[in-house]
């Protein structure tokens, strides 16, 4: 069967795995729409007998006609008869059409959960991108042996094939429909399901040591069961979790289990997969986590989505299940649950089938009420909103109060209490007129959108007028100097001391534009002055859209995101932290306090944070614990020194997401970066951003070949374009063969067989 695979990709053709174990009315559902068929099988009476009712013209091959015909023509044939027919083949031969990586796969048929079969069509470009994340994450290549048992049917079959094939490895088929343990000793990797895993006795010596020997063992589909991912995870299991639909080329996420936690969660995408939270309108939901809530009462859900959520927006019934219905292939059963308690039950349930009205003078109140939400009201205390209120129906029902009983009602009051209890006790305290309020809303519409301080106390207000500064001199075309008050003043007299003597050198201030233009100064910032005496480098406006560009990509900093501000102003991390948020639309959160490990993991479960640019040494010092809480995060963006070994392995171990950041303050805060995985060296730079260029050159300046130690040189748009007060011919800029002028960053790398960049010792300070 594999080799009828490979054979019809050579041919241009694309398999549909049937397996003849399906229920007949399956099968023809899921032939109904296709025309043409041709069917290779082993078992021709039993498809002839079934497909017959389908009425179509169907070619059928048999495997096993086809092998005896082929060795009964091999046995007569005389050797001359051979080269003839060879010969005649190569005359003839018609010339095939070459693959496209966007030509049809395979089509595998959905488990029709939800209806009918569909057959989805799957493209060679799926296969290929899956093939390469099996190699980089699994370790898949030329020395394993993978195991197949999976039932061709099903999608994973294909991951098996690409899997092995693709990466040069071994495909080891299993002589049965179940796992072996004795054929398991040979494979590196296996595919098991995740039924079959739940009823394996780990305390078994030789299951145990067999499994242990895997250097992976894949499952999905479902999640193992607890009792068996507890006793893996003490086993020491290279156990992988993986997610994915049939529309996806078999699995788009994956998950390494470290904790039981893990043993619902859909993991890290693959690469070239995105994957979104969005609600029933298409829009993306924000980073949540969900938590575990127990016997959750009514109004606290209420005053939950109350202060999320616009009046309008809060549901106006909740209704609770202790388990929602599920069909036999686990998921919500909609016709069910439409069958469960009804709203009219959940209110006589509540209220029963009357209560008794009220009987005082201000129960003409309650009646105008009543009439204008169509809801018969039986209480001052009842909630307004479940009775279907709406701005529309409250306005009118305040107006007829007002004129009738001459008094003045707050309508945002009704809106805050959502009763009638509050409004009308607190009826003297009211104004006769409504208060001017017009300015509010002026207000609100003349500020920006995507940055908004809340000036609780001192501290946070400075911070934030830094911020607002920084922005106002880009929007007048000027530029900024980032300086820290707490320093000496040397670096402030040099600035102003030098950059005017001539015309050529970099002056401190540009003549105001107009407009701005991308080649106009944006910032100057002294570098640590570790080299000598501290340089002012100034960095153009381009720089700073680049950088912009590059990180909404590469970090995924979107309108949903939170940026975490904590790097010190002067220093250019800052301009990072600062433009990477509001230049996406994101939101960028700056704390009220010091930093703290304990402090900001709660910041993170409160603000919802999800980017952060902490450096390695003080990431080290955080408990394990506070890590794990850092596992929310969608980066820990790291750089400005070493990252250490043993701190990459740990976080790498509790599932944090790590990127690596390296730059001198010369081009921009950064110009490579590396999404790093467990197998990756931590020193690993990675690549340049985009519009940006890296080469490592020897002491002769020629380019290093491969794998072969030199200093680092980079290019990009957002190199600055010098240091104030230098003339041009004395600024430490390289011009190469390509044209560019590159920055000598003094690092000792090499450049790695795929292109990136990695750092060796001496590491940079």
């Amino acid at each position: 069967m594999v080799k009828v695979i490979l054979a019809s990709w050579i041919l241009n053709l694309a398999p549909l795995m049937i397996s003849i174990d399906w229920p007949l009315e399956r099968i023809c559902q899921g032939l109904a729409d296709f025309e043409n068929l041709m069917i290779v099988t082993d078992r021709e009476d039993v498809v002839q007998d079934g497909l017959k009712e389908l009425g179509k013209n169907i070619k059928i091959i048999s495997i096993d006609e086809l092998f005896l015909e082929k060795k009964e023509l091999e046995k007569d044939m005389e050797p001359q008869k051979f080269q003839e027919i060879e010969e005649f083949q190569r005359r003839t031969k018609t010339d095939l059409k070459n693959s496209d990586f966007e030509d049809l796969a395979y089509l595998t048929f959905t488990s029709g959960s939800t209806g009918v079969p569909k057959a989805v069509l799957s493209m060679k470009l799926g296969l290929i991108n899956l093939r390469h994340n099996y190699r980089k994450y699994f370790e898949i290549n030329e020395k394993s042996v993978v195991y197949q048992v999976v039932n061709p049917a099903f999608d994973i079959f294909f991951a098996d094939l690409i899997s092995s094939f693709g990466n040069g490895a071994t495909l080891f088929l299993a002589k049965e429909k179940i796992p072996d343990m004795n054929e398991l000793r040979h494979c590196t990797h296996a595919y098991i399901m995740p039924a079959y895993l739940s009823k394996l006795d780990l305390e078994d010596s030789k299951i145990c040591s067999t499994l242990k020997k895997l250097k992976g063992i894949l499952y999905g589909g479902e999640p193992a069961s607890t009792n068996f991912l507890k006793k893996a995870l003490e086993k020491g299991l290279n156990l992988f979790q993986q997610f994915g639909v049939t529309e996806h080329s078999v699995y788009s996420n994956f998950i390494s289990p470290i904790t039981l936690e893990d043993r619902n969660t859909i993991g890290s995408d693959f690469e070239n997969f995105h994957g979104y939270l969005v609600d029933s309108d298409g829009n993306l939901l924000p980073p949540m986590d969900l938590g575990v809530k127990e016997n959750i009462e009514p109004d606290y859900v209420k005053d939950f989505a109350e202060k999320r959520l616009p009046n309008y927006m809060v549901p106006d019934k909740f209704i609770f299940f202790e388990n929602f219905p599920l069909n036999s292939n686990g998921k919500v059963d909609k016709l069910k649950l439409k069958e469960m308690i009804t709203v009219k039950e959940f209110e006589e349930e509540k209220y029963g089938n009357g209560s008794s009205r009220l009987e005082n003078p201000k129960l003409e109140i309650i009646k105008i009420f009543s009439k204008h939400l169509n809801s018969d009201l039986t209480d001052f205390e009842e909630d307004l909103f479940e009775h279907g209120a709406d701005s529309l129906k409250l306005m009118m029902a305040v107006q007829e109060v007002e004129e009738k009983f001459n008094i003045k009602i707050d309508l945002r009051t009704l809106f805050k209490s959502r009763s009638l209890k509050g409004v009308l006790n607190d009826l003297p305290e009211y104004p006769s007129m409504n208060p001017l309020n017009s300015t509010s809303p002026e207000i609100e519409r003349k500020c920006p959108v995507n940055l908004i301080f809340e000036h609780q106390n001192f501290g946070e207000f400075v911070r934030a007028l830094l911020i607002l500064n920084d922005i106002n001199e880009e929007k007048e075309s000027g530029e900024y100097e980032n300086n820290n008050d707490s320093e000496e003043s040397e670096d402030s007299e040099q600035y102003e001391g030098t950059g005017r003597k001539e015309d050529s050198t970099v002056t401190l201030r540009e003549e105001f534009r107009a407009r701005a233009d991308p080649s106009n100064l944006a910032y100057v910032i002294f570098t640590s002055g570790t080299t000598g005496k501290p340089k002012g480098v100034c960095i153009d406006r381009v720089g700073i859209s680049n950088m912009i560009s590059d990180a909404k990509e590469f970090f995924s900093i979107s309108e949903i995101s939170v940026v975490y501000q904590f790097t010190n102003f002067c220093f250019d991390n800052s301009i990072l932290e600062v433009f990477s948020a509001l230049g996406t639309g994101a939101t960028i959160y700056c704390p009220e306090e010091r930093f703290a490990a304990d402090t900001f993991c709660e910041e993170i479960e409160k603000y919802g944070i999800t980017h952060v640019m902490l450096f390695p040494g003080l990431v080290d010092t955080f408990e394990i614990s506070e890590l794990l809480k850092m596992k929310k995060l969608t980066a820990w963006i790291c750089g400005a020194e070493k990252l250490p070994e043993n701190l990459f392995r740990k976080c790498n171990k509790i599932g944090l997401k790590i990127i690596q950041n390296y730059g001198p303050t010369e081009t921009t805060a950064y110009c490579l970066r590396k999404k790093l995985t467990p197998f990756d060296d931590p020193q690993n730079l990675g690549t340049p951003v985009q519009n940006a260029k890296a080469t490592v050159r020897r002491k002769d300046n020629i380019e290093a070949m491969v794998n072969t130690k030199g200093e680092l040189f980079v290019a990009t748009v957002g190199l600055t374009r010098g240091y104030v007060g230098r003339k041009q011919e004395d600024q430490p800029f390289v011009l190469f063969e390509d044209g560019l002028l590159y920055y000598p960053t003094g690092d000792i790398c090499q450049k790695l067989v795929s292109n990136e960049i990695k750092e060796i010792p001496p590491y940079r300070k």
